[in-house]
């Protein structure tokens, strides 16, 4: 959900989804547009795609899940690449997941591939940037 390119839109929204929306918007260090563009983004998704859902990350950003459980569509999508894109080898790793479930996050991939191949490349980065630390620490303290 990192697109950049917007359009201009004009929706009326009742006083209580305004009300509702500023005082999540009042919590958050993001502007009252950007807030109202993420939620309209997954809800959009979630018409498609209803099993998965949307989670606040440690490092603040948003990421998609299986709804109802805490596997993350990034862990699953990860396990599709490493297994050569076999959708049978994936779901036999998720074995105390619902086969459904690792559907859902391997549909929900299909239609967003370029976003979350983006978000695992970023993924990468940060592994390698820890294991670096990790390494310099090692050798540091020995």
């Amino acid at each position: 959900m990192s697109e950049t390119k917007s359009q201009q839109r004009s929706f009326r929204l009742t006083t209580s989804t305004t009300q509702l929306i500023d005082r999540i918007a009042d919590r958050q260090p993001r502007s009252r547009n950007d807030l109202v563009e993420r939620m309209l983004a997954e809800a959009v998704r979630l018409e498609d795609h209803p099993i998965i859902s949307f989670r606040t990350g440690g490092n603040g950003t948003r990421r998609a899940c299986v709804a109802g459980s805490r596997l993350d569509v990034l862990d699953v999508v990860a396990t599709f690449l490493a297994s050569g894109r076999d959708r049978t080898t994936t779901i036999e790793h998720f074995v105390h997941v619902p086969e459904r479930h690792v559907i859902a996050a391997l549909d929900y991939y299909a239609d967003f591939t370029e976003e979350l191949d983006a978000a695992l490349a970023e993924r990468r980065v940060r592994d390698d940037d820890i294991a670096g630390t990790l390494r310099r620490r090692d050798e540091v303290h020995g």
